[in-house]
């Protein structure tokens, strides 16, 4: 999912930042909305709370990883959040506990495989 960031909403927002998913990444029972600028890797989200919103930066991972899905992977309750490169098939994902990331490395897939 590409969608541009609506800047007449937030016009301070980062033209470069695309919506790249959504989930509750910080275990509050409330969705937020990730976002990543493709060119630097850079990720942040919009911590939603009763309809307002709080801006929270997430951290870096290599451009060359595609987010490529966003789901509780650990069983935690929290949404994290998995990446895929496309080229090499390594898969890895933010594992996410209030709102802050660590990385875990998940394995390699062959390269014609695709998330679903």
């Amino acid at each position: 999912m590409h969608v541009p960031i609506p800047t007449a909403h937030w016009p301070w927002a980062d033209p470069s930042l695309s919506v790249v998913g959504v989930g509750d990444f910080n275990g509050d029972g409330t969705t937020d909305i990730l976002f990543r600028n493709a060119t630097t890797g850079w990720l942040g989200q919009f911590v939603m709370h009763n309809g307002q919103s709080t801006w929270a930066s997430i951290g870096w991972a290599d451009p060359a990883l595609q987010v490529a899905g966003v789901g509780d992977y650990t069983g935690s309750g929290t949404s994290d959040i998995l990446f895929r490169n496309p080229t090499s098939g390594a898969l890895g994902e933010f594992v996410m506990h209030n709102g802050q990331a660590t990385w875990a490395g998940i394995g390699t897939t062959a390269t014609n495989w695709q998330v679903a």
